[in-house]
């Protein structure tokens, strides 16, 4: 999992490189889950103003794949919307979280259950490999 975090007052400027320092850092490492911890963040600027963004991160070759779970506090109605521009921009595995602990089991939560599945699949294998001993 990769941690970033945001401080101080954010511009569209700013968060596009926030944007592409992240953008690195993914395909260096390979890993596509992303914490970002945005509870020191200022957000003066209207929404409207960042909603060109989505496309400036597809021109760079963002991966809509990669999971974000960002992490805020107190009112952030503009960061609602600005999930839902993300969302339907075709980046969808970003969600909004104003507790840590949720946050980071969201973004824990494909590895659980693809474990269970494994786990699932191995006991399905085991018993079908038994049965067909046995006979």
């Amino acid at each position: 999992m990769i941690n970033k975090k945001l401080m101080g007052e954010i511009t569209t400027a700013i968060a596009l490189e926030f944007f592409q320092e992240l953008y690195q850092k993914t395909q260096s490492s390979g890993i596509h889950k992303v914490f970002s911890d945005a509870t020191e963040m200022e957000l003066t600027r209207p929404i409207e103003e960042f909603a060109n963004l989505p496309e400036e991160l597809i021109k760079f070759g963002f991966p809509r794949e990669v999971k974000r779970a960002i992490l805020v506090s107190g009112e952030f109605n503009n960061l609602k919307l600005w999930e839902n521009i993300l969302f339907n921009s075709g980046f969808q595995q970003v969600k909004l979280f104003w507790n840590e602990e949720q946050a980071r089991e969201w973004l824990m939560s494909n590895w659980v259950q693809l474990i269970i599945s494994f786990v699932i699949l191995l006991l399905v294998f085991f018993f079908l490999s038994s049965l067909a001993s046995s006979s």
